[in-house]
């Protein structure tokens, strides 16, 4: 309770661990250091952030900032947090919400640490299994922040791009083709497995309720919000299994199959190379300038 009443630094949060290969103290910094506005912002996964250049995106569109603000691994709960930041500080015009084939019933392990005390109290649910392993490590985050704030040990090293405004990364490499054959069974596999669960409608309440939540706080704000569907390689031809569900909030969009069955586009069984994210960015800029 004392540590729920001592100050915390959102900062702290998003420089504390640095996700896999997503830099996510640079979404702290185009936030809330950097002052460029940002009319056009795509939330999700590393398959945002792989798939969406953000640059090359607003070069072609007109008079429209456009920002990756892709937060990896999954996890619904930090896509409604970075929305929440993005429209306090931004009030942007058009956000792109990412959807794969089916939700990720846990919590992101990054929630506890840019979770205010009102979000992670109030992410109690009967479905959330892990509101209590995020509330124990929500505390002892709070604590090595104070310990620190009393030892001046906090330091924030800026990220090598936080004077940029774009954060998309380039891979220009192509994973093994055979690699690539059995990536492409495997989640087809997985996509099967998942739509048989016989607790798929009790489980995705928890993940539901935040993407519901976002749709929400954006249309209050007269934001537009789009449902972005990036699957992994092979399930393109697969609808996501919450698709009625996305449909009750928002246009749910498919991008073309044709990156979806050539190889020659990805890095692994998830992510596209820069030819594939150039072929997606290049849709996603045509579709914007047509519904601005």
């Amino acid at each position: 309770m004392v540590l729920f009443q001592l100050p915390y630094s959102l900062k702290f949060g998003f420089h504390f661990n640095k996700n896999v290969d997503c830099n996510t103290s640079w979404i702290y910094y185009r936030l809330f250091e950097n002052t460029k506005p940002i009319d056009v912002a795509f939330i999700g996964t590393s398959h945002t952030g792989c798939g969406v250049n953000d640059s090359l995106i607003e070069k072609k569109v007109d008079r429209l900032s456009v920002a990756n603000l892709a937060y990896c691994t999954k996890g619904r709960n930090i896509h409604y947090l970075v929305a929440k930041q993005l429209i306090e500080t931004k009030k942007p015009k058009i956000i792109f919400l990412e959807v794969m084939e089916y939700e990720t019933v846990a919590s992101h392990k990054d929630f506890p640490l840019i979770a205010d005390n009102k979000a992670l109290i109030n992410s109690f649910s009967v479905h959330n299994l892990d509101f209590y392993s995020d509330l124990v490590s929500g505390i002892k985050y709070r604590f090595y922040f104070n310990r620190n704030e009393l030892q001046n040990s906090n330091k924030y090293t800026a990220p090598v791009n936080s004077k940029e405004d774009f954060n998309y990364t380039p891979f220009h490499f192509t994973a093994d083709s055979l690699f690539l054959a059995k990536s492409f069974a495997n989640n087809q596999k997985k996509y099967k497995q998942q739509s048989e669960s016989s607790l798929t409608t009790i489980n995705y309440s928890f993940p539901e309720s935040y993407a519901k939540n976002i749709a929400e706080l954006a249309k209050s704000n007269g934001i537009k919000i789009y449902f972005l569907y990036l699957p992994s390689l092979g399930n393109i031809d697969q609808r996501p299994l919450n698709m009625k569900f996305y449909e009750s909030l928002g246009e749910v969009l498919i991008p073309p199959k044709s990156i979806y069955y050539d190889k020659s586009k990805w890095i692994d069984g998830e992510h596209f190379n820069y030819e594939g994210s150039k072929v997606l960015s290049n849709w996603l800029a045509d579709f914007i300038t047509q519904n601005r």
